[in-house]
């Protein structure tokens, strides 16, 4: 698989769809359900591009990446940082538009199995809830054996 070129991340905005992981714990067809803590998100994405960069990214595009059809491991920031994951041009569209000094190159990118940040609260919430309880129930057996 491809990797990213020395230029800038992927600045990204907001998931504007989500799609299912497939998973299937028996043979045949995949069935489309909620992996637990993955999907797939389509997002806008942008670019700033110097001349030189935007060039390395042309050639990127449409050599290594099959005119933009092909996968690739590349970085993207989704807010709460910058990941690395496996990324793909939806459509292998893009728009640069020059701005006097640089590219602005806008796109969609498909981010597969993509932790869902959502998945790390309810990991807390369950865990703590879980530790909680059993801390109680440790608490209550002794007391049964050792009386005040």
């Amino acid at each position: 698989m491809a990797t990213w070129p020395a230029i800038p991340a992927w600045l990204m905005g907001v998931s504007i769809n989500v799609e299912p992981v497939l998973r299937s714990s028996t043979p045949g067809y995949a069935s489309q359900r909620r992996a637990f803590d993955r999907r797939n998100d389509i997002m806008d994405a942008t670019l700033s591009l110097t001349a030189a960069e935007f060039a390395t990214f042309e050639t990127f595009v449409q050599t290594t990446l099959n005119q933009g059809s092909d996968q690739f491991t590349g970085p993207y920031y989704d807010g709460a940082g910058y990941r690395t994951g496996t990324v793909q041009l939806v459509g292998g569209n893009y728009a640069p538009t020059w701005n006097g000094s640089h590219f602005d190159v806008s796109a969609q990118l498909q981010v597969f199995d993509r932790r869902d940040p959502d998945s790390n609260d309810l990991f807390e919430l369950l865990f703590d809830i879980s530790i909680s309880t059993f801390s109680d129930s440790v608490v209550d057996l002794l007391a049964g054996y050792y009386p005040e």
